[in-house]
């Protein structure tokens, strides 16, 4: 009996993957053990050369009964795909299923088919006892999407893939409360909710601020466009700017969210303090400088002009004062500005600033050219400051997220990665949003299964460990857990070749790898988190161009 496809496709878009080898039938005679690796033809005798295995096309398992055990797989079986490093073969082709029984010799179960051993060129190294950073977690934005959300007719499927089956532990609230509007934030109240009773635990909460309310932003308006130099902070009747003012709406809505059910773990009291938006396209904001001071405008008439703005410490030392006798503590993150970059000119100012974990974004930065050395920086700062780095806003295609997180958790030192924004009301491609919404439709974007690949597996806590490989090809980390019961490895290629890693570990941990869990999403091909089975016992995977690779030590 022929078995489907077990990929969980969220999005597929099919392309044949042309095999260059012949596709003709030869006569094989009685064969068995035949499995083995192949380059081109020659190295098949009577059979064909596909995806790296000797064996031939077919149309029907009669085809395949001189080839011992081997039935004849459709195109769309996950064995085959992943034999193809996740692309889908022109023409089925004979495997041998191993759903109920091993392998032979030579060869391992690899998606419930049996594919030729793994020669790794490329040596993955965990070392255990050197440990970085510690995990807070992965997840989204609402972005003021909470009422599509709770809304959606599906409402609980869409909590189950948001929280259940992604991992996704942190999520970012932006503050919605203008004074009288409290019934307002129920919608992030039943999302919290879900996603505690999802993960059975509460989610990491990240509160921010586009903007503060209109009365609070001396042009009037939560929004800014053209350079606004009004677009900042209002003045006190003093003349100065109103610092009190800001914490004191601050802390009512903190109280607020408190009231609703929502206590966060980390709050932004304003996001992108670095930015004015500078276009005709209106965009919440409000600037803030280091401290405060003058900035000189260009402004697009061509004019310039030296404007004031409210300096970020000041502010922070403020709602930190308002906000001190509040039930919940309140934990801080600074200076929540639009680059790595930008992080050190604003630390400066926060040197002695009561805030408690670093947030920055990463716009302007190339996934495929990261700068180094900005990032280098923030980790420095980090582990000179004992404060984790929260990436707290992005938004780039699949792998492009896939390779940013890798980033910022490995020159960062980042322990907690949120994307921008978790769902959109469509189901057309989105390269940035994690979910798409279509009626009852459900769709998860590549991005989505980027981030899960380090979220699945890990939770709060969890500690980077070092790790390092023989080649500049392969990009990796590592996390154990807090008990040291559980093991995960997130594996990435960005070249345009497969390469096979060997993953190797000290003894004491090793056993951390038994029938550990593999599962990849190939980017360029069909495969979105897929379950590929068990590790191999060479302890070696493959990692097809531009994709994504998890091992994680498999459950109790």
């Amino acid at each position: 009996m022929k078995r489907l496809s077990a990929l969980s496709l969220a999005f597929l878009v099919v392309t044949l993957f042309v095999s260059s080898c012949q596709t003709s039938s030869p006569q094989l005679g009685s064969q068995t053990n035949w499995i083995k690796a192949c380059d081109t033809k020659s190295d098949c005798g009577a059979l064909e050369c596909i995806c790296g295995m000797s064996t031939t096309t077919c149309e029907s398992d009669a085809q395949s009964s001189e080839l011992e055990g081997a039935e004849c797989v459709d195109t769309m079986d996950a064995g085959a795909i992943a034999l193809c490093d996740g692309q889908v073969h022109s023409d089925k082709f004979c495997m041998t299923l191993c759903d109920d029984a091993k392998c032979a010799n030579g060869s391992f179960c690899q998606a419930d088919a049996c594919a030729p051993a793994l020669q790794s060129e490329t040596l993955f190294t965990i070392d255990p006892t050197i440990i970085h950073q510690a995990l807070i977690g992965f997840g989204a934005s609402l972005a003021y999407d909470e009422n599509l959300i709770v809304s959606y007719p599906n409402k609980e499927a869409l909590f189950d893939v948001m929280f259940s089956e992604s991992g996704f532990d942190v999520i970012r609230i932006a503050n919605r409360f203008e004074g009288n509007n409290e019934t307002d934030l129920s919608a992030a109240t039943e999302v919290v909710a879900a996603a505690t009773d999802r993960l059975g635990r509460p989610p990491v909460v990240f509160i921010t601020s586009g903007s503060p309310p209109d009365a609070l932003k001396p042009n009037g308006n939560r929004y800014c466009s053209n350079l606004d130099p009004n677009c900042t902070l209002v003045r006190n009747v003093e003349g100065g700017f109103d610092y009190e003012a800001f914490a004191e709406h601050w802390r009512a809505s903190l109280a607020a969210y408190a009231n609703a059910g929502v206590v966060p773990d980390f709050v932004s009291i304003q996001n992108n303090a670095d930015w004015l938006p500078g276009g005709e396209g209106a965009a919440e904001a409000c600037r803030f400088l280091p401290e405060e001071g003058t900035l000189l405008l260009s402004m697009p008439d061509g004019q310039e002009i030296l404007a004031e703005f409210p300096g970020y410490a000041q502010a922070l030392a403020e709602v930190e004062a308002a906000t001190s006798d509040l039930e919940a503590a309140v934990s801080f993150a600074a200076p929540e500005v639009g680059s790595p970059i930008m992080v050190g000119g604003y630390s400066e100012s926060l040197a002695d600033a009561p805030y408690d974990a670093i947030a920055l974004h990463l716009y302007g930065v190339d996934p495929l050219n990261v700068p180094r050395d900005q990032l280098e920086r923030v980790g420095a700062l980090s582990f000179e400051t004992g404060k984790p780095v929260i990436q707290s806003e992005m938004a780039s295609d699949g792998f492009g997220t896939a390779l940013l997180t890798h980033y910022t958790l490995t020159l960062a030192r980042g322990a907690a990665y949120i994307q921008q924004p978790f769902v959109t009301n469509s189901t057309d491609m989105n390269s940035s949003v994690l979910i798409g919404l279509d009626g009852e439709t459900i769709v998860t974007f590549p991005s989505y299964h980027a981030l899960a690949h380090f979220a699945r597996t890990t939770g709060p806590g969890w500690l980077r460990i070092e790790t390092t490989a023989d080649s500049a090809d392969i990009l990796g980390s590592s996390w154990i857990s807090p008990d040291e019961d559980s093991l995960t490895v997130v594996l990435l290629n960005p070249t345009q070749s497969a390469i096979d890693v060997e993953v190797t570990i000290d003894a004491s941990v090793a056993h951390l790898l038994d029938e550990a869990l593999v599962t990849r999403t190939t980017f360029d091909g069909v495969e979105r988190s897929a379950n590929l089975g068990t590790l191999s016992p060479n302890r070696s995977v493959r990692v097809p161009a531009r994709a994504i690779l998890t091992i994680a030590t498999a459950p109790d």
